[in-house]
């Protein structure tokens, strides 16, 4: 972390650029980007097609089923 009369030493010697963008700047990258809608299947690369099943929200809202094996019991006592 720097504080500020280092921070203006560092630019100042050129090992740092700042840089200062305008609303005007911003307004005109959002602008010219193409923010469409895409499908999963879009997104994701083609050799992780078979895991799409895995980022179903609905299939992720669920819990696990109950395994008596596996499952461990947290005994709670008051206070």
């Amino acid at each position: 972390m720097l504080d500020g009369s280092s921070f203006f030493r560092t630019v100042k010697k050129g090992r740092r650029m700042v840089f200062k963008p305008s609303l005007y700047d911003i307004n005109t990258a959002i602008d010219s980007k193409d923010f469409k809608e895409q499908t999963l299947e879009e997104m994701v690369p083609k050799q992780y097609h078979e895991f799409l099943r895995l980022f179903n929200t609905v299939l992720a809202d669920r819990l696990p089923p109950y395994r008596p094996v596996l499952d461990d019991e947290v005994p709670l006592t008051e206070g």
